[in-house]
């Protein structure tokens, strides 16, 4: 799958530290990995198991502890200098990491969407990027995953991290039914909305995204969703001003009168 060292940003860290078996498929790599400082000092949350229970915090330092995983940071002028030239267009972990990528040849596991582009833009030697679903597939094959195993794993994915890949990348992560409908059972409306870093369910009247560095339990991306149905969705701007005007133009007749 990937010949060089790997670096792992926040995204994909996210979508593997929901699973319990992050740690296999980061080691099912075969390769050394790595995650930058500004993605181990990022406060990153996976749902609760229980919905209605809190986010949890999670942490990185069970791979750090079984050595699978080591902390790099910018050591020269050069990734400073790239650094400070991607976080014009990215977060400080997908930043950093990608300068990190450049400067030493190591590959970017990443479902940042932006990150990835830009990465593809990169002059020769290109920075060789892999997605969460391309690690879920190659861990599944390598280990010889039952699909029972798999299922759990990538439904763990997409209700704690709140992830769901493209359809190709889906596909390609596993030919069986898709894993949404436990999550979504439930649900009157459902909608995938695409981000940055592939595609989020959203259920009911509220977008689940991406947890994002905080210094309490908060979320940034909860919003109301414009494809709930209304019975007042087809009330426009233009009707209500129009009401009005003729209620307005009414009541001056009848003064007349």
């Amino acid at each position: 799958m990937i010949d060089v060292p790997l670096l792992i940003d926040t995204s994909v860290a996210l979508n593997l530290l929901a699973t319990e078996v992050s740690t296999a498929l980061i080691e099912s790599f075969g390769v050394a990995c790595f995650v930058s400082s500004a993605v181990y000092d990022e406060t990153i949350y996976i749902r609760s198991e229980d919905p209605t229970q809190l986010p949890e915090p999670v942490s990185m330092d069970p791979w750090l502890k079984r050595g699978c995983v080591r902390v790099l940071e910018p050591e020269n002028r050069l990734e400073q200098e790239l650094y400070v030239q991607f976080a014009v267009e990215l977060d400080d972990g997908e930043a950093m990491s990608l300068a990190i990528c450049r400067a030493r040849g190591f590959g970017l596991a990443t479902d940042d969407r932006k990150a990835r582009r830009i990465a593809s833009q990169l002059s020769a030697p290109p920075v060789q990027v892999i997605s969460t679903s391309e690690i879920v597939h190659h861990w599944a094959t390598k280990a010889s995953i039952g699909q029972d195993e798999l299922r759990r794993v990538l439904v763990a994915i997409e209700q704690r991290a709140r992830f769901i890949p493209k359809p190709r990348a889906r596909q390609m992560a596993s030919d069986m039914a898709s894993p949404s409908s436990s999550s979504t059972a439930n649900c009157t409306h459902t909608k995938r909305l695409p981000t940055r870093r592939g595609h989020r369910v959203a259920c009911g009247a509220f977008r689940a995204g991406r947890w994002c560095r905080t210094v309490g339990p908060a979320h940034k991306s909860f919003r109301v969703c414009p494809f709930v149905h209304s019975p007042r969705a087809g009330i426009s701007i233009l009707r209500i001003v129009t009401g009005l005007l003729l209620l307005l133009a009414l009541f001056a007749f009848c003064g007349w009168l």
